[in-house]
């Protein structure tokens, strides 16, 4: 692919998308097959559902720090943006929950 060039005549460089929609693929499909696959277990959909999603979350994180073709300054919003995620999901839960909001609200998205 040719990189879209600007008025002033430098390079931009454009944002890579597929990994991302791929990620979100398997997302769905770590929440949706397994429980179509085999119906009368529990604990395996759960597990491909919690773990699907973990992966699918460190391969986004990796690709969005990594892989993505955005600017540094993009990255870190984005960084800071989860830390205020983090942040509010602490002051909203109660705290008898601990860390468990975070892991199950906010790492799957």
């Amino acid at each position: 692919m040719s990189d879209a060039i600007s008025t002033d005549g430098s390079a931009q460089r454009r944002v890579r998308i597929w990994p991302a929609l791929l990620i979100v693929a398997f997302i769905w499909a770590a929440i949706m097959l397994p429980a179509r696959i085999v119906p009368d277990s529990q604990m395996i959909p759960f597990m491909a559902v919690f773990f699907g999603t973990m992966g699918a979350a460190a391969f986004f994180c990796a690709w969005w720090i990594f892989a993505s073709r955005v600017s540094w300054a993009d990255v870190l919003l984005g960084i800071a943006a989860v830390a205020v995620g983090i942040g509010c999901l602490k002051l909203v839960g109660h705290e008898s929950m601990g860390f468990y909001p975070i892991l199950f609200y906010l790492v799957p998205i």
